[in-house]
Parts: structure tokens; sequence; C-alpha cells
């Protein structure tokens, strides 16, 4: 990875024969169009591409990115793009994120063959649609825009869920239309839940946020961070005996849960339930969102699990997670539980905190 931080670059004369270069992060600096980028030559390799938190207004159709034939996940959030005119071709494209922009308006977003996941989310949209020649496109992520109307997603063959529409924004005659288009293309619209829209497929596939996703797979229940596979879900904590949940009463952690039921209920009298693999996957669906509406609480889901899910999606660039992180590490650290300590001993997480903070650590 190539990283160019907070250096004031607004285009680009020349850049090239990095043949090998795969990431190329440009985040924080003053690009206004991707215009400079068709001057970046023999970066072939190139699949992933930051430009968030610039003052780019100007997409150029994305016509540009072209030049990237590998080119699969690009990031411009954090811009000032008031109009959304995608056109140009980038055959290998996956994953658009266009989130906390200022797009009132679609012109067009067409010609990305294999474009899986698009994110606007914080815009000033009104109206979704203008879609073309998308026929990979599984999920929109919408959550604060003003959408009264929608249009054209019948051309998309591939479309499970628009996430988080606002049916607020809607007056009474909007949300009318809106349902009744919506259901004659065999759309779901769900106004009281999830406030998303529902393509006519299995609903095997479960979004936690944009970043997390949890899929259900030859009868395995599988995590994806930022479309990319981080684990399978191994179990559940299938049964508590009625006679252990006394126990349970003074719990502040899901591990200390863990410990308590190995050293007392089990011994006495659990015994092992099989679930059915789709009501596991929804378990884990469930448990996974909890723990994300609770701002990544790691007492929420087992140790093991949580910290290298958070550290992952960090590394994603989820706001929340880069936020917590290490006050996580160091709040769980000095909770005393000896299983939690050791494990982020010998995981490695204690090394990113700094210095001050694990002497902190050391007086507690």
């Amino acid at each position: 990875m190539l990283y160019f931080f907070f250096l004031n670059f607004s285009n680009f004369n020349w850049f090239g024969n990095l043949p090998n270069l795969e990431r190329l992060r440009l985040s924080s600096n003053k690009f206004t169009s991707l215009k400079g980028f068709s001057n970046i030559k023999n970066c072939r390799a190139v699949n992933n591409i930051y430009l968030d938190n610039n003052q780019i207004t100007n997409l150029c159709g994305l016509e540009p990115l072209s030049e990237f034939p590998n080119l699969k996940r690009v990031d411009l959030s954090h811009n000032s793009i008031s109009e959304l005119n995608v056109w140009a071709t980038v055959p290998k494209l996956e994953s658009l994120t266009i989130y906390q922009n200022q797009i009132e308006r679609i012109i067009s977003i067409k010609n990305l063959p294999n474009l899986k996941r698009l994110s606007l989310s914080d815009n000033k949209i009104r109206h979704l649609g203008k879609f073309e020649n998308l026929p990979k496109l599984e999920i929109i992520f919408v959550d604060n825009n003003p959408i009264t109307s929608f249009s054209d997603l019948e051309k998309l063959p591939s479309l499970i869920k628009i996430d988080h529409v606002n049916w607020d924004a809607m007056d009474e005659f909007d949300l009318e239309d809106a349902i009744e288009y919506l259901e004659d293309i065999l759309l779901q619209p769900d106004l009281d839940e999830t406030n998303s829209i529902y393509g006519p497929f299995p609903k095997e596939r479960f979004w936690v946020n944009r970043f997390m996703e949890v899929r259900f797979i030859n009868d395995r229940t599988e995590i994806y961070i930022d479309d990319v596979e981080f684990m399978q879900c191994k179990r559940l904590v299938l049964n508590i005996p009625i006679e252990g949940v006394d126990i349970l009463d003074d719990i502040k952690s899901i591990d200390e849960a863990t410990e308590l039921l190995s050293d007392s209920v089990r011994e006495k009298s659990a015994y092992t339930k099989e679930i059915p693999p789709e009501t596991e996957f929804w378990a884990h669906c469930s448990n996974l969102q909890a723990w994300y509406k609770n701002n990544y609480d790691t007492r929420l889901i087992h140790h093991s699990l949580a910290f290298h899910l958070l550290k992952e999606l960090t590394h994603a660039g989820d706001p929340i997670a880069k936020h917590v992180f290490k006050e996580e590490i160091a709040k769980r650290y000095a909770s005393g539980i000896p299983t939690v300590r050791e494990y982020l001993k010998m995981e490695g997480f204690l090394s990113h905190l700094s210095d001050e903070e694990l002497a902190s650590l050391s007086e507690k």
C-alpha cells in the first residue's frame, strides 16, 4: 500500500511505474476532481483507491479510473459531490462508497458490470433511480437521505436490499406511490423493523451495517467485513438449564457467563441440543446487530470473536470501531477476567496501546 496523507495534493501531472502496487490511499488531501488520475500509468495491479476526505466535486463519470483494470473498491466518502453521474466502465469495480457528500441528484449510475455494493448514505438524495447495466448490484445503503421516490429498480436483477430508507421523509401520497411501485416490481418494503426494501430473493444475507455482513452458505454462518470473508461462526452457547439461571444474575459480560457455566452448571446438568443451521444463522445475526447497536461493547460477545472483529472493522474504516477499539482493549484488560487478559496479551492486542496507556493499565 502507498500512503499520501495530508500532503495537500490536488492533482497528478504524472505518476506510475509501480506494477505491483495494489492499494493507493490518498485520503485527506485537496483533490477536487478525478481528472488527473488518467495520468497514473503502469499501476495495473491497483485494486483499492481511497479518496475520502478530499474536496472532490467532479467524478468525470469515473472515466479516469478505467485506467485501473483490476480496481475493485473506491472510497469517495466525505467529499463535496453534489451530482452523481457515473457512466464509464470500470470492469471489476465491486464496491463504490460515496457517503457523506452533498449529492442532491443522481443523473446516472451505469456500466459497472461487477458492482455489488453502493453506499450513498448521508447525502441529500430525494429520488433514487437512474440505474442501468448494473447486473450484480446487491445492496444500496441510503440511510440519512430524504428519499421520496424510486425508479429503475426493476433494472437491478440481483438486488437483495436497499438499506435504511427514511420513510418518514415521505408524505402520505409519496409513501403510497412508493409502496405501489415497489410491490409492482416484486420488491418488499419493510416500514416497521428494518426500514429497508428487500428483493425477491431468499433472505440468507444480513447486513449488520455497511461494513459487516453475515451470510448463510451451505448451512454455515460466515461473517464478511467490507465484502471479504472474515471467519465462519462455529457455535452458540446453546443451552442454559433452568437451575443455572440464578448464577448469571451478577455477570457483566458473556465471558464471565461462559466461565461460570463451565465451572458449575455444565458440570452438573447441561446437555447438548442441536439447533437448525438457519436458526443458528439468525441468532448470530441478532447477536452481532445488538453488539453494533451498543457501540461494539465487547462484553456482549465472546472475546475470541469481538476483538478480531473490531480490529478488522477498524481497518475497514468503520468510524465507531475506530473510536472504541483501543478503549475496549484497555477497558477489558482492566476488568481483571484472567482469560480475557491472557487472550489480549497472547494475541498482541496490547501492542495497539501507547506506552503511557500500558503504564496506566499496569497500575490497576
